[in-house]
């Protein structure tokens, strides 16, 4: 596991290198975000924090984590109002993270400070890529 992240700017697309995950809104390379897989997870626990009340959206956020990412355009054809709830989920939690209101930590519960401005950049060229997707 490296020590720091190193990103990787295609686009949109920040990506952290190491076993990692995706958000995407089309198969096109500049489409696609990717962040290390365990900051991900981190995420997806913030978010599922706050979505108790939506099975749907937690259903799709908890299987993100097994098919490391979510694939909004392929959600947007099975079901776009499911999938419009997931993205605003998404969104809203990448704004805050993007804001600095959540501290970074590890597995451990551990913070990670040496991580955290770029992870917070990462979540602000996430909110880049989904912003012109929201309906809210």
């Amino acid at each position: 596991m490296l020590s720091r992240p190193d990103v990787v700017r295609l686009g949109h697309s920040v990506g952290i290198l190491a076993m990692s995950c995706t958000i995407s809104i089309s198969d096109r390379r500049k489409d696609v975000w990717m962040i290390q897989n365990s900051i991900y997870a981190w995420f997806v626990d913030l978010a599922l924090e706050r979505s108790e009340h939506d099975e749907a959206v937690s259903y799709h956020l908890e299987m993100s984590e097994y098919t490391n990412g979510v694939s909004l355009d392929k959600l947007f054809e099975e079901d776009a109002e499911v999938a419009q709830r997931v993205l605003e989920r998404i969104l809203i939690m990448a704004r805050e993270v993007a804001a600095g209101r959540h501290e970074l930590v590890d597995e451990e519960g551990e913070r990670r400070i040496d991580m955290q401005e770029q992870c917070n950049k990462a979540f602000a060229d996430l909110v880049e890529l989904l912003a012109p997707l929201s309906v809210v």
